[in-house]
C-alpha cells in the first residue's frame, strides 16, 4: 500500500497531539507511514506533536501519554498504534467527519480475522465487519490502533468522574482520584476481559459521546502482523 497525494486538506487551525504506545519497536509500514504524514502536516502548515510511550503496559502507556497531550494545547488527540499502516491524509479525513469521537474500523491479526468495530461492548462477538454503504457508521466502540479524540471527550470523563466523588453538602472532595480513562473489565455474561479500548469508549458513550467508524478511510488502512490484514480478510 503507497501513499498518495491527499485529495483532503483540513487547515481549520485544529492542534492534534499525536499519540503512538510503542511496546518495543515499530513497523517499517508504520514508520514510513507516520513519516508521511508528518511530511504532510508540514506542508499544509498544520500544528502537530508527535508523543510516544515505550513500555509493555499499554494501559498505563495510554494514560500517560493522555495526560501529556493534554498539557499541550492540543484541540484533538489523535492515536496511532505502532502495527498501523494509514495514508498520509488519515488526520484530514477524520477531522472532516466533524465528530469528536471517530476512528478506523480495521482487522485482527489472528483468525478468526474480524473487525475492530463493535456494534456492543457487551458482546466481544457483534462486529461491525462492513458499512452499508462505505461511509460512516455508529458503533460501540473500536479498536484504538487509529482513533481520532477530541480533548473534550478526555475532560468530560475526567469531570464525570470528579464529580461522583463530590460531597455537595461539604463542598469538598471525597477520596479525589485520578480518573480512569482506560482500563480492563471482565464481562461475565461472555466470559471474556474487554480491553482498554472498549473501556475507553463505554465510559466515553457514558459520558455523552457517540463513537463513530470511518468503512471509506479503513479501504486504506491496514494491521501489520505476519502479512498485512485488510477488512477484505474478514471471515464471516
Amino acid at each position: 500500500m503507497v501513499s498518495v497525494p491527499s485529495a483532503y486538506v483540513n487547515n481549520d487551525g485544529y492542534r492534534i497531539a499525536i499519540c503512538v504506545p510503542v511496546m518495543d519497536q515499530c513497523s517499517t509500514l508504520f514508520t514510513r507511514s507516520l513519516a508521511n504524514l508528518m511530511h504532510k502536516c508540514g506542508q499544509d502548515k498544520k500544528p502537530v506533536t508527535l508523543h510516544m510511550s515505550y513500555g509493555s503496559n499499554v494501559i498505563s502507556q495510554r494514560d500517560s501519554l493522555a495526560r501529556e497531550a493534554l498539557a499541550t494545547p492540543a484541540d484533538f488527540l489523535m492515536w496511532f498504534d505502532s502495527d498501523m499502516h494509514f495514508p498520509s491524509d488519515t488526520i484530514d479525513r477524520l477531522l472532516n467527519r466533524k465528530a469528536k469521537l471517530v476512528g478506523v474500523p480495521y482487522a485482527t491479526r489472528v483468525r478468526p480475522i474480524r473487525s475492530t468495530a463493535f456494534k456492543s461492548t457487551m458482546d466481544y462477538d457483534a462486529r461491525l465487519n462492513k458499512s452499508v454503504d462505505g461511509g460512516l457508521e455508529k458503533v460501540a466502540a473500536l479498536g484504538f490502533g487509529c482513533v481520532l479524540v477530541h480533548r473534550e471527550v478526555f475532560e468530560t470523563m475526567e469531570a464525570k468522574e470528579y464529580k461522583s466523588k463530590f460531597d455537595v453538602v461539604n463542598a469538598v472532595v471525597m477520596d479525589k482520584k485520578e480518573p480512569p480513562w482506560f482500563g480492563v473489565k471482565y464481562d461475565d455474561e461472555s466470559k471474556s476481559v474487554l480491553g482498554e479500548d472498549i473501556y475507553f469508549f463505554e465510559k466515553a458513550s457514558d459520558a455523552g459521546f457517540q463513537p463513530y467508524a470511518d468503512f471509506e478511510l479503513a479501504k486504506n488502512v491496514a494491521h501489520v502482523g505476519s502479512k498485512v490484514y485488510t477488512l477484505e480478510d474478514i471471515e464471516e
